[in-house]
């Protein structure tokens, strides 16, 4: 219990908003937002001592309140101290629960959400109460039918590509909408099975499309991810998909979407545009970055995981990725030296 403050000890007529114990028991007091939506100001001890539960273990229960004719969503929220206010939480639903990455600290599992309305007074309890000790990623996952990801899955290159690329090249941008750029758990990788893929829609463990990629920075901030991932959702959900001309639709209607929530602008072809594609045979990632250092092609080999990277000249990055994951299609298994000779991608003079 490492920097809480010190606890009411013993105190008459104060009931606990976790467990509901009142009694011979200490308590700490929260602080007064917490009135706005929990059943009482105060947790015991024992409940902020008590063992979070497995990683594994999901949140199912929904919340009864509001509605709106958006997707229902939930929130994963590390934090890498177990204080009062953070486990307080759990009175309102939310489940604690332990991650690998933040040993000492906790994952925070919210309910499902059928409106915002009902996540805002929490939103703004984060903002100012816990948001100190967010120092890593949160997940939001948005409900969409499971047939319907299968579906996604096969076109989720074309559909998130011209969005991934322009937040690449406008870096700063994408931090300060999201917290931060991609990284290893919020991976850049366009195939949507990928579990740490930014966007992903990993059909093998859930009925949910996951955006990996934001931090909590303030209640409006993580508001307005809310919002554009329940209506990208939404488009995912409803739009035709029959052809790769529908997922262009659906990846210019979320483009549309970003520009009108995140008021900026979004041009779709870069001319001249450089980019380094680096390729995991193995999982068929791909990963595509703007102009970078590297000579015309290299082989990296990180972890046992074999990687081709080869800078390319493409005006738009969906074009880049489906002719990446081509030669990887008809060249994997191959060895190395097979793999280079093949290459039919244009490099670039560099």
């Amino acid at each position: 219990m490492n920097n809480y403050k010190s606890p009411i000890v013993n105190p008459s007529a104060i009931a606990c908003c976790v467990c509901g114990f009142e009694g011979d028991r200490a308590y700490f007091r929260l602080p007064d937002s917490a009135r706005e939506f929990l059943p009482t100001q105060y947790i015991c001890q024992n409940c902020v001592e008590k063992p979070v539960q497995n990683y594994f273990t999901r949140n199912s229960e929904r919340v009864v309140g509001n509605t709106d004719k958006l997707p229902t969503f939930g929130i994963e929220l590390e934090v890498v101290r177990r204080s009062p206010e953070v486990l307080s939480l759990e009175g309102v639903g939310w489940i604690p629960t332990e991650d690998p990455s933040i040993p000492n600290g906790v994952e925070m599992k919210s309910p499902v959400y059928s409106s915002l309305q009902d996540a805002e007074p929490i939103l703004e309890y984060i903002s100012e109460h816990i948001v100190g000790d967010v120092q890593s990623g949160t997940h939001i996952h948005v409900g969409i039918d499971r047939r319907r990801l299968f579906d996604l899955a096969d076109y989720w290159v074309k559909i998130w590509s011209p969005l991934v690329l322009h937040m690449l090249i406008n870096r700063k941008e994408t931090e300060s909408i999201w917290g931060r750029t991609f990284n290893w758990f919020a991976q850049l990788g366009c195939i949507g099975r990928n579990r740490y893929a930014a966007f992903s829609c990993n059909t093998h463990t859930q009925c949910t499309v996951e955006y990996r990629l934001p931090v909590f920075r303030s209640a409006e901030q993580y508001s307005r991810i809310i919002d554009f991932a329940r209506k990208a959702t939404q488009i995912l959900a409803n739009e035709p998909l029959k052809d790769c001309a529908d997922a262009r639709n659906i990846a210019e209607k979320i483009c549309a979407l970003y520009s009108e929530i995140f008021e900026i602008i979004i041009s779709d072809r870069i001319p001249n545009q450089e980019m380094l594609v680096g390729v995991t045979p193995r999982n068929r990632q791909v990963f595509v970055y703007p102009s970078a250092d590297h000579e015309k092609w290299d082989i990296a080999h990180t972890d046992g995981i074999t990687t081709i990277r080869f800078r390319v000249f493409y005006p738009s990055f969906h074009e880049a990725c489906v002719r990446a994951l081509d030669f990887v299609e008809h060249l994997e298994g191959k060895i190395h030296e097979e793999i280079l000779a093949r290459i039919n991608l244009p490099f670039s003079s560099k």
